[in-house]
């Protein structure tokens, strides 16, 4: 049993590192935050085919354009995914509602955006494209939500002087720098490998 706890704990130091206890005490909010955004990709989907244009055009106004700059085209996606990671966490602080909006906004469009590229490619073609680098920036992207979640929990806990915002705030703060950037950086790297694959491709 002591093994097993020993593993256990070495795991989330491989992932969380000193900030592991933080990682342990949102957790629970990550799987309420995984479980919104998968909801909310069902929902964009069985609705694709019923959405205004005007709605898709405007949405698709606020996408980067790709560019064949490999270099280029990772720089965009890691700032604009640290971006979003960043108003998640801090967002947080009006009592945890606005995370959980972004993650239900952001799921309905990913499932949206799903549906329609399927009917153009299929589903498996819209699958590999999504699941190489979405199976790491999907559960990072998550986890801000969870722990902006968090952040508003422990304001709340703070005016029954039970929590410590300062703290939670600083250990956040090297989550992200530590753990949640690097993890968006590899993920920007395969999704721009497989954005060059295809203009390469066309």
């Amino acid at each position: 049993m002591k093994l097993a706890n020993n593993k256990k704990w070495t795991i989330w130091r491989v992932l969380f590192g000193t900030e592991a206890d933080l990682g342990k005490r949102v957790l629970p909010l990550f799987g309420l935050s995984m479980f919104m955004f998968m909801f909310a990709i069902g929902v964009g989907y069985y609705l694709g085919d019923s959405l205004p244009e005007d709605f898709l055009i405007d949405i698709l106004a606020q996408i980067p354009e790709p560019s064949d700059n490999f270099a280029v085209l990772i720089y965009r996606i890691v700032s604009n995914n640290v971006l979003v990671s960043a108003m998640l966490i801090i967002s947080g602080i009006i009592f945890g509602l606005p995370p959980l909006l972004l993650i239900l906004y952001n799921g309905f469009i990913v499932g949206w955006i799903s549906f329609l590229a399927a009917s153009e490619m299929g589903i498996w073609y819209t699958l590999m494209s999504l699941l190489p680098h979405g199976i790491i920036e999907i559960p990072t992207i998550n986890f801000c939500a969870a722990l902006g979640l968090g952040l508003g929990y422990e304001l709340v806990n703070s005016f029954r002087k039970r929590g410590n915002v300062r703290e939670y705030l600083i250990n956040t703060v090297k989550l992200l720098l530590k753990r949640i950037i690097p993890f968006l950086v590899i993920a920007a790297i395969v999704e721009s490998a497989l954005i060059s694959l295809l203009l390469n491709s066309l």
